[in-house]
């Protein structure tokens, strides 16, 4: 582990976004409309600097948070959300001055339910490479959590609207999703090194897995003490995607010992589990549901685990599958279990995912984990993760049986990410920063 100095600590600043201004002095703009000026070096706030709330609220009475700053034609733009204030969704509003010690101006920018969510949170705008205007915006959407939102941006008198030239987001749900490659897919587990699709749920823990000690397969050990999947430090997480999805994975479990616990998750604050179970020399495959209790610090204080459904498991191989739906209205996950990858049976009850902003703060995670309560040395192997997206059985097996990456749909939006990511690549000589 590499160790550090911590030279400087600054003051918080509510989700600042920093500015690079034409003069070279540097701003971050925080807070429900505060600027503060800052050492060029990020050290701290620069003594004698600007440091001044540029506006009054008006109207802005409920949240308003989430900056974004950036510079155009002469004018300081700063956007943020702004949510429940009622009789209104969350909706993005935009104010600009010539100068930041002026008079300011407001305009939203955009409001629209957009698709039944409700709104979209905060993002920012960029002049991606095309010479095209793009907005980048998150929207909470349930069990799956916050779905980043790409649209067009409209310069209009000066302002620039998001959607249409009325800060409107038709529903258009004929428009496909975009292709997802590179951040959720299958993996055959045939690489040297683990992919990118990938996300360990706590810092890795060295020696607990393998992709080397039996080539094309994953392996986790149950080399740490944990009493349940929130600390098993050896738990491998990728997101799950919307609209529906569907995981699944070949486990084989002949190496387990007493204690340990193994397989595949549908992961959040509130988790389904459907899990190997290794005691008195037999195996059990049970489906059960983990909540985590939080104390006042914000740290998990207990955990409730309560076991729906159980099988007996003779077989040293055991296929998982996890089906989720996040459309309008679903928010749940169904747990299934096979003996040959064909013949699938449902267990335990159809379990709610919740997006919970007070604890985990994610969305719905696939899940795989091995631990025990006591350290045992056991382990067990994964023959390959086959994602595959709502109905559209896009992931093709390949050697071995293994799954390759699954591939999306819709061409446009997926070279529209490709022009916002170089965009934001370099986001600093264009002086916009997101919020």
């Amino acid at each position: 582990m590499k160790t550090g100095m911590l030279l400087s600590l600054a003051p918080h600043l509510h989700d600042c976004s920093i500015l690079f201004d034409d003069d070279g002095r540097v701003y971050g703009f925080h807070g429900s409309g505060r600027v503060t000026e800052l050492e060029p070096d990020f050290s701290a706030v620069k003594k004698g600097g600007l440091d001044r709330q540029l506006f009054e609220r008006g109207e802005e009475t409920a949240l308003l948070e989430g900056s974004a700053a950036f510079k155009k034609d002469g004018y300081y733009y700063l956007m943020m959300v702004s949510a429940y204030l009622p009789g209104h969704v969350r909706r993005e509003v935009c104010y600009r001055a010539r100068s930041l010690t002026g008079a300011w101006e407001k305009k939203v920018i955009l409001e629209t339910a957009f698709e039944s969510y409700g709104g979209v949170g905060q993002g920012c705008v960029v002049e991606c490479p095309d010479g095209r205007w793009r907005a980048l915006v998150f929207q909470d959407r349930g069990g799956i959590g916050r779905v980043p939102c790409l649209m067009d941006v409209t310069w209009k008198d000066g302002w620039p609207m998001l959607g249409d030239s009325d800060g409107r987001i038709p529903n258009d749900v004929s428009r496909g999703h975009p292709d997802l490659s590179g951040i959720a897919g299958s993996d055959d587990f045939g690489g040297r090194e683990l992919s990118l699709l990938w996300q360990w749920n706590h810092n890795p823990l060295e020696g607990a897995w393998s992709l080397s000690e039996r080539p094309g397969w994953l392996r986790l050990k149950a080399r740490h003490k944990a009493e349940n999947i929130f600390f098993a430090r050896n738990t491998l997480t990728q997101r799950m995607v919307g609209p529906a999805c569907t995981g699944e994975i070949r486990m084989d479990v002949s190496k387990m010992k007493d204690g340990d616990r193994a397989g595949f998750a549908a992961f959040q604050s509130d988790s389904a589990l459907l899990s190997v179970v290794m005691a008195d020399g037999r195996r059990r495959l049970v489906m059960s549901e983990e909540k985590s209790v939080f104390d006042n610090n914000r740290r998990i204080a207990k955990t409730e685990s309560v076991e729906r459904a159980s099988v007996p498991l003779a077989s040293d191989v055991v296929y998982m599958r996890i089906r989720a739906d996040f459309r309008p209205g679903q928010d749940w996950a169904e747990l299934d279990w096979s003996l040959d990858g064909k013949s699938w049976h449902r267990i335990g009850p159809r379990v709610g995912m919740h997006f919970d902003w007070q604890r985990f703060f994610v969305g719905t995670r696939f899940a795989l984990f091995c631990y025990s309560a006591a350290p045992s040395g056991g382990s067990v192997d994964i023959d390959g993760f086959r994602l595959t997206r709502g109905g559209d059985d896009a992931a093709r097996t390949g050697r071995g049986g293994r799954p390759q990456g699954a591939h999306g749909v819709r061409r446009r939006a997926r070279d529209d990410a490709v022009s916002v990511a170089r965009a934001f690549r370099r986001v600093g000589t264009l002086r916009a920063a997101g919020g």
